[in-house]
């Protein structure tokens, strides 16, 4: 894109788009087949409205822009003549900023999930260190009484809750499966999930909700799972370089991906049938609160039941960075300029 546009011809409302150079950032842009990792509000006056490691802030355009190769602006087609909804909405997500927190590798932790990746040796255990890292940092949110906020749902959010109707002159088509209607239902132990654009039917999510082959390989029950030993993440640096290493190999045309993992390293399915459900543990902590022992203690099946339909429903109505670049409700401004 060679068109720019200065920060001051921004309006309130528009969508900023940002390219990370950060590792996580550039594992987000591969793994979801897009040039942008990053999504912000913004909200006039130099200031944007973002979710970033420390929650729902908002700061000058300039603070988050630095350390991005670049930002793009894109702006409603059919703007109406006030974005106050979309700016209120917003507002109020940003005025309960310690209630929610954010970190890229949830992001990345999805689209492990709900993507179509190689699933050779290397990448299983690339993909369950990810789904580990992104389970502890849920649990550690949910005992700071924290909910997750990613920082394109947060955008998504602004405009699709600006007026109470479904459809409405605010709301954006995006690449969802099925916007607040997944069933996902129990059929013979497994979950059955319907087909949709926001899961891949190879992805790895798809595969262990299959009803047919292996399907879903629940472990342990739901508490044993979150605390059990393996569960301990990689320490974010050895993260970082797993996953610069094997994006390297991927986009080399001279080698080959990775197709072996190092001696003692394979991992099978079920042990990231396990690591999802840590994820699914994870993610209801955080969203429903300390419940979910007492459920599971008392009903494991109707625990199992709402903690993998909650990670279904999540993973199915997940908004990306790349939705909102890609989405035909929003027109393209440029490159922003200082």
């Amino acid at each position: 894109m060679n068109d720019t546009i200065r920060l001051s011809e921004l309006v309130d409302g528009d969508v900023l788009l940002y390219r990370g150079t950060a590792v996580i950032s550039r594992a987000i842009q591969f793994f979801d087949g897009s040039d942008v990792s990053h999504a912000a509000l913004y909200l006039g006056g130099g200031q944007v409205g973002e979710a970033i490691a420390e929650g729902l802030v908002e700061r000058p355009f300039a603070t988050g822009a630095g350390g991005n190769e670049w930002v793009v602006a894109r702006r409603l087609k059919d703007r109406p003549a006030s974005m106050a909804p979309v700016l209120r909405r917003g507002r109020h997500y940003l005025d309960q900023h310690n209630r929610y927190g954010y970190e890229q590798l949830l992001l990345l932790a999805f689209l492990c999930l709900t993507r179509k990746l190689p699933m050779t040796p290397i990448v299983r255990t690339l993909v369950r260190n990810v789904l580990d890292a992104a389970a502890s940092l849920l649990l550690r949110w949910s005992s700071e009484h924290r909910e997750p906020m990613i920082c394109s749902e947060f955008v998504f959010r602004a405009y699709d809750e600006a007026l109470p109707d479904l459809d409405d002159r605010y709301s954006l088509r995006v690449n969802r499966a099925l916007v607040g209607a997944l069933e996902a239902v129990e059929e013979e132990g497994a979950l059955a999930l319907p087909p949709g654009q926001g899961i891949h039917p190879d992805s790895l999510l798809a595969l262990l909700s299959a009803t047919t082959g292996q399907g879903w390989v629940r472990r342990a029950p739901y508490s044993e799972l979150a605390w059990a030993p393996e569960a301990a993440p990689l320490p974010e640096e050895e993260l970082e370089e797993q996953l610069a290493a094997y994006m390297t190999e991927a986009r080399s045309a001279k080698a080959a991906v990775p197709t072996e993992a190092a001696p003692g390293q394979d991992v099978t399915l079920e042990e990231l049938a396990a690591a999802t459900d840590r994820l699914a543990y994870g993610l209801y902590q955080a969203t429903h609160g300390d419940n979910v022992e007492r459920v599971d203690a008392e009903a494991p099946d109707l625990a199992e039941m709402l903690i993998t339909d909650n990670l279904f429903r999540t993973a199915a109505d997940l908004v990306t960075p790349a939705d909102l670049l890609h989405t035909s409700s929003l027109f393209a401004l440029g490159r922003v300029v200082a």
